[in-house]
């Protein structure tokens, strides 16, 4: 495509013509956007390189844009999602309980999203007219006729009939209401067609989720919804109501006993018995989806937002209750799909449109049959049947989309119209384009030309896909009064203020609804919502799904250590893991060989085994587990890699065959081509002395357990024995000696005679009379020792640290750990209940691969800290994840504090000279960051480095510069967030908090001098166009880039004082580090007790539940404390009034029953809204721990009296000890008749009141044991 009427080459060498230039680059960061002059000639650019001219049909040009309206929208992402669960679970069930509103309970589907905002106009996620759109639209269009067929059935002329089927009269109703009103219909569109979930659904379907009113950028109450979803028959999903405190604690009581078991019958009846209203949907989940529920979704209502026009909600939702089972009478279950009504009525009564008559499946099949069973094969084919059938109607919808790079520019144009419109849609769409901009959000715009054949008409849409998850929330952070809500699904019209518009506002408003003018928002503080999923089918979206990947690149053992970090990260009991873990064992068993074509295929009745297609197999493979069917090995300990080599392959497989038996290895591999590089499990191999080993030194260098070689057969003797022909004997010798050179951890010989007479396992299958022969000691002593160094018994063992960089040259991460902070941390985690050892390998004085070795050093020591001294860039975060899954370890960043602030650089300049402007990078670091590291390397003397990085190197400064690049496209505000995403995406645990060292001496250290930030900026922009074509400044010639070195050095020079200056002294930051180093320690040892406790409470207290957590303090030590102050004249008003003039004291006791006969501290109370996984999460480490009170002070009125009491930071045995989730920390000593205990807590405002007394005395000790009270 030509550029502004000139070819590529061309505009490449007009621009190339000035790009040497030393003028000034631009430069633009979140904090000081670029000039309004850079913006404007972003979009002359634009203007020239992508001019669309008008088309024949008259469709406006990209350019002559000055219009945008909503075309259509989904929910944005809730407020509180970055909340815990726990805190939203206890505001939910306070505010319950004071009638601030009520929960309202609906199921959560498995399928895709669809948007529908009538007409043709659906729309996916993230794009419009695909295979997702075609299914939703056929399954749309067929609900209708299938929710009226009774009616049609029973009443009118046959003439009538037909024709109400085949002009869709009710989905055109439907339609017409949705365009006038502007509404936007949500749904889950759940079908066998669009990739496999947590099960295959019984029958294809839709369910309608929300509703949107684009006039107002708001959404449908639920009430509004089932209204609107009742007047047209749409299918709802099921709602349950609870607006007592006695059914929300039901509700919560029930999911937390039941999340590890439940299925979709058991939660539907349960649910359906504690809830005060229910509304069925059309479809039940137990009849249309099937067993396997994903989860219940909980949102909090307040009465505010549900009162929409007056009236009771309670009220409003009862007679809605009513009229859906009225409508599930009408349109029962067992009413067979559209379909299947059409073909039916087809035979007797005419033709109707094809789509009505599409079953989905059934062209699936047929499109998988004739693909033979290759997956892209079908999905092409289904996708073209689908859009087929649709493309018969006379008036169809087409889209064609811009390239991804030209739609990329859109997003210049939308906001240039932010100050040249007065139309206030199109200003606040614009709004939110510009700052999705300056807040660097990482964006895709699709742009599509749609065009309705037939009709002569066109229009351009946007739809906005924004590509992390977290970038709505720091939108929303960021957002001022009045913004536009960033939205999900995200499709906008383009257009002139003369074109025509589909979404042109409503003169008048349809009645018999509540429409969107009277929608009523709901503050962001009370939309308080949980998504809470069930066991079943998160093992298999998650594990037997989503684990495929790890189990073909680790193998089995990688996939079982995947599956157990998965379940430990979600809290599942000890019972509930020890029924999985055979479970997720034999799947890896039956799906690994698939994986790796080991195996023949399945036939053309099954597809290949994949993350897309997995479900078919699941349901294969879930029989043939309950039968038995599947040889299930006992889990092996053996981690070891051993290779059998011996002349003549028969000899190397009956050796391997007896060493595999005997060692339980899972895996037996018969040549070296055989063996899967990753994989991390115990491998027995066996190979001929004639097959090559370079294979194998690369796989021994990354593994990280022991590895050993046999030489079997493999004397002189034993050579001649085997080989007759002398000259092959020889040339074999030499290549045996090419297999001895393998660095292992262990080599063993053993001679034939060692397994005399022994047979293989195939002969063994082929014949079962053959026995094994005579075994040898000396083979018996070799698989002895094998055992002992390869077998790890990692049941019971913690997790261990991985303390690791993600930063550049020059930061100063190795001076952190100076020979003084080390000593001081050995000495620290030698002290702790869990004693560790601490490791440092520093990545500059490792010779080999750095990652593997860590890797390996970790398997030997999986309880320790290991400190990885190397710098770990933003592409190689997924490694290190990978490596901390693999070698059981919590991840740790270390950032520096102060240099995390977003830089954007606009520019690019490609090797060969030529610069563009429409390309921009963004860095987590600030350049003040980036200047300060230059320096550092640039003072290192010449030679001093271990990575030869210092002022002798020609090009340092760029490779410094080629390292901050390496984080290109990370924000700073997205760092962390980024970070989590990639060991979510491995099973991986990472640090609840990162350790920031402190780098600067200002939290916000001055700007840079403009000639020296101008060179840097200019470096980058050089730097950025290497990286585009792949070649390495450090060894590329180039004059341009001698010039920029030596450019960068000179300003950074002359600015030395001044950069030298920004900095903090290097003790403060290892004093920070250690002191953040020791309190991650402490959080993963109180981590690490929490759930060994949770393990034993699940064991031993099965089906108790937990009322209170306490600490029990023996009734002589609180009254002693009492005795020693009776004769206090301060408390003598405290005597009078609780004991009056009868002393109740007999020797040190209280006998009067009014006295606490059991004195404790209450640290957590279900009461309270407290869960019980919050209880034993918190608590969990200390249970059982004895701990020691200090009490300092007694508070009473004259119905209570308490005793003051603070925690201790550990317990007796140095665990952390959690605060208590009371705000008043006491004992309860007395209580007046007809008082309640639990009045005490508000002893202290009473006091501030006036109205209780407080009497300070010299601090007593208590002893004390914490305990789970049932």
């Amino acid at each position: 495509m030509k550029r502004g009427g000139k070819s590529k080459k061309e505009w490449r060498k007009e621009k190339g013509s000035t790009s040497t230039s030393k003028e000034p680059a631009a430069l633009m960061s979140t904090e000081d956007a670029s000039s309004s002059l850079s913006r404007k000639r972003n979009l002359e650019e634009l203007l020239q390189c992508t001019r669309i001219d008008n088309g024949s049909d008259g469709s406006p040009s990209l350019n002559a844009i000055s219009r945008i309206r909503l075309e259509a929208i989904f929910h944005p992402k809730f407020e509180n999602e970055a909340v815990k669960d726990s805190q939203i679970r206890r505001d939910m069930k306070e505010r319950v309980a004071n009638g601030e509103g009520f929960l309202e309970v609906s199921l959560k589907h498995s399928g895709s999203l669809m948007l529908w905002s009538g007409g043709q106009r659906y729309y996916s996620k993230n794009s419009t007219d695909n295979v997702f759109t075609h299914t939703g639209e056929i399954l749309l269009r067929q609900h209708f006729v299938r929710a009226f067929w009774m009616e049609q059935e029973t009443g009118g002329e046959e003439t009538t009939q037909s024709t109400t089927f085949e002009e869709e009269v009710y989905y055109r109703e439907c339609s017409h209401y949705v365009e006038e009103n502007r509404l936007t219909l949500a749904f889950e569109v759940v079908t066998v067609v669009l990739g496999d979930h947590g099960d295959r659904p019984k029958r294809d379907f839709l369910i309608l989720t929300a509703v949107a009113g684009r006039n107002r950028e708001t959404f449908y109450s639920t009430q509004q919804v089932v209204e609107m979803a009742q007047r047209f028959r749409l299918p709802h999903n099921d709602f349950w109501v609870f607006s007592s405190q006695t059914s929300t604690d039901a509700l919560f009581e029930f999911y937390d006993n039941c999340r590890e078991t439940s299925l979709a019958p058991f939660v539907v009846d349960t649910l359906s018995e504690s809830a005060e209203i229910v509304v069925p949907s059309l479809y039940p989940h137990v009849d249309f989806q099937g067993d396997i529920l994903e989860g219940i979704v909980i949102r909090f209502v307040s009465n505010s937002a549900a009162k929409v026009g007056g009236g009771n909600p309670a009220s409003s939702m009862e007679q809605l209750s009513q009229v859906a089972k009225g409508l599930c009478t009408k349109i029962p279950p067992t009413l067979p799909d559209c379909c299947e009504l059409v073909e039916r009525h087809s035979k007797t009564k005419g033709n109707h449109p094809t789509w009505l008559s599409t079953n989905v499946r059934r062209v699936f099949y047929s499109c998988r049959q004739d693909s033979q069973g290759n997956n892209d094969d079908t999905t092409r084919l289904f996708a073209e049947h689908v859009a087929n059938v649709l493309s018969k109607q006379k008036k169809r919808r087409t889209a064609a989309r811009l390239s991804k790079d030209e739609a990329s520019k859109v997003s210049v144009l939308l906001e240039s119209l932010v100050n040249s419109t007065s139309d206030e849609e199109t200003k606040r769409i614009a709004r939110v384009v510009q700052k999705l901009r300056n807040l660097n959000i990482r964006v895709d715009y699709s742009v599509v030309k749609e065009e309705i054949s037939g009709l002569g008409f066109s229009r351009w849409l946007c739809i906005v896909h924004i590509i992390l998850d977290q970038s709505h929330q720091k939108y929303r952070r960021n957002m001022n009064p009045g913004d536009m809500a960033l939205f999900r699904g995200f499709a906008l019209e383009l257009s002139t203020e003369t074109s025509f518009s589909i979404n042109a506002r409503p003169a008048s408003a349809s009645p018999g609804l509540t429409q969107d003018s009277e929608l009523v928002d709901q503050n962001p503080a009370d939309m308080l919502m949980l998504k809470m999923k069930f066991l079943p089918y998160m093992i298999r979206t998650f594990c037997c799904r989503n684990g495929l990947r790890n189990l073909k690149q680790s193998g089995i053992g990688g996939f079982v250590k995947y599956s157990s970090n998965l379940m430990r990260r979600w809290k599942i009991s000890a019972a509930a893991k020890k029924k999985q873990e055979p479970f997720l064992r034999a799947w890896a068993e039956y799906a690994e060989p698939r994986l790796q074509d080991r195996l023949p295929q399945d036939g053309d009745d099954m597809l290949r085994l994949t993350s897309n297609c997995y479900l078919e197999h699941l349901e294969r493979f879930i029989p043939l587990f309950e039968s038995g069917e599947i040889d299930l090995k006992d889990a092996s300990s053996f981690r070891g890699f051993v290779i059998v080599v011996s002349p003549i392959e028969e000899s190397a497989n009956k050796a391997a065959d007896y060493i595999a038996n005997k060692l339980s290895c899972p895996k037996r591999f018969l040549g070296a081509h055989t063996v899967p590089r990753g994989i991390s499990e115990g491998v027995v191999c066996s190979v001929s002395a004639d097959e090559k080993s370079g294979r194998f030194r690369h796989m021994l260098t990354d593994r990280g357990d022991p590895t050993f070689l046999i030489c079997f057969g493999c004397s002189d003797e034993d050579f001649e024995n085997q080989i007759g022909d002398e000259h092959i004997a020889k040339a074999l010798r030499g290549k045996l000696n090419a297999w001895k050179k393998l660095r292992v951890t262990r080599s063993f010989d053993l001679p034939l005679c060692a397994l005399s007479g022994e047979a293989t396992m195939l002969e063994v299958e082929n014949d079962p009379s053959k026995h094994h022969g005579t075994v040898s000691d000396e083979m018996r002593h070799c698989i002895a020792q094998l055992m002992a160094a390869g077998s790890i018994d990692d049941s019971g063992v913690g997790l261990g640290l991985l303390v690791f960089f993600p930063q550049i040259p020059g930061s100063g991460k190795s001076s952190l750990l100076n020979e003084s902070v080390e000593q001081e941390l050995r000495s620290f985690l030698s002290k702790q209940k869990q004693p560790r050892t601490l490791q440092v390998r520093v990545g500059d004085k490792t010779t080999g691969k750095f990652w593997p070795l860590v890797k390996k050093e970790r398997a030997k020591d999986p309880t320790g800290v290991y400190v990885a001294d190397k710098n770990l860039p933003a592409k190689t975060w997924d490694l290190i994840a990978n490596v901390c899954a693999e070698s059981s370890a919590i991840g740790v960043p270390v950032i520096p504090k102060g240099a995390m602030k977003t830089t954007a650089v606009e520019g690019i300049r490609f090797p060969d000279g030529y610069v563009t402007m429409k390309r921009s990078q963004t860095f987590p670091f600030s350049l003040q960051y980036l200047a300060v590291c230059l320096l550092r390397v640039l003072s290192r003397d010449s030679g001093s480095h271990p990575g030869k990085l210092d002022m002798s190197q020609n090009r340092a400064c760029m490779i410094v510069i080629m390292f901050f690049c390496l984080y290109e496209r990370v924000a700073a505000d997205e760092f962390i967030a980024n970070l989590s995403l990639k060991f979510d995406g491995n099973s991986a645990f990472l640090a609840r908090e990162p350790i920031e060292v402190p780098f600067f001496r200002a939290e916000e250290p001055p700007e840079l001098p403009g000639a020296l930030r101008d060179t840097l900026v200019e470096a980058i922009q050089a730097q950025g166009g290497f990286n585009i074509r792949r070649k390495d400044v450090g060894r590329i010639k180039d004059d341009y880039l001698d010039d920029l070195e030596s450019r960068v050095r000179k300003s950074l020079e002359e600015n030395r004082a001044f950069l030298s200056s920004l900095t903090v002294d290097v003790n403060e930051s290892r004093k920070s580090f250690l002191e953040q180093m020791k309190l991650v320690i402490e959080h993963a040892d109180a981590d690490e007790a929490a759930s060994s406790s949770v393990v034993d409470f699940n064991d031993s207290h099965k089906g108790e539940e937990i009322r209170y957590v306490s600490v029990e303090v023996p009734p002589a030590d609180v009254h002693k404390v009492l005795l020693e102050h009776v004769s206090d004249p301060n408390l003598e008003s405290l005597w009078q009034s609780l004991i009056g003039t009868t002393s109740p004291i007999v020797g040190d006791w209280y006998k009067d029953s009014r006295f606490s006969q059991s004195p404790h501290v209450t640290l957590a109370h279900s009461r309270d809204g407290t869960t019980q996984e919050e209880m034993k999460d918190t608590f969990g480490s200390v249970a059982g721990q004895d701990i020691c009170l200090k009490s300092t002070a007694i508070v009473w009125d004259e119905n209570t009296a308490a005793l003051e009491v603070s925690l201790p930071i550990h317990t007796n045995e140095g665990r952390p000890f959690p605060p208590s989730t009371n705000q008043f920390t006491h004992i309860t000593l007395w209580v007046q008749k007809g008082t309640k205990a639990f009045r005490s807590n508000k002893l202290p405002d009473l006091v501030k009141e006036g109205k209780a007394n407080r009497c300070v005395f010299p601090t007593a000790v208590l002893p004390g044991k914490v305990l789970f009270k049932q």
